[in-house]
C-alpha cells in the first residue's frame, strides 16, 4: 500500500481527502462533501431560474391576451 505524507491540513474536514493515509482506499475515491453541496446549490439555482423564466413567459402571454381583448374598433 502506498502512503503519501505531507504537512497536515489546517482543517481535517475540508482537505482530508487530499492526504491519503493507511486507509487510502476509503479516502481517495470519494467526492469531497464541499463539491457535492456546490453542485446541489447550483442545480437548485438553475432550476429556480428556469421556473421563474417560464412563469414570466406565462405572465407576459396572459397580459398580451388581456390587452387584445380590451381593444375595440370604437376606440
Amino acid at each position: 500500500m502506498v502512503t503519501v505524507r505531507r504537512e497536515p491540513p489546517i482543517n481535517d474536514n475540508d482537505t482530508a481527502w487530499l492526504y491519503p493515509t493507511e486507509d487510502a482506499q476509503t479516502t481517495i475515491g470519494l467526492m469531497p462533501p464541499a463539491i457535492f453541496f456546490m453542485v446541489m446549490h447550483m442545480s437548485v439555482v438553475m432550476t429556480l431560474a428556469i421556473v421563474g423564466n417560464l412563469f414570466l413567459i406565462v405572465v407576459i402571454l396572459r397580459g398580451n391576451q388581456t390587452a387584445r381583448r380590451k381593444t375595440s374598433p370604437v376606440q
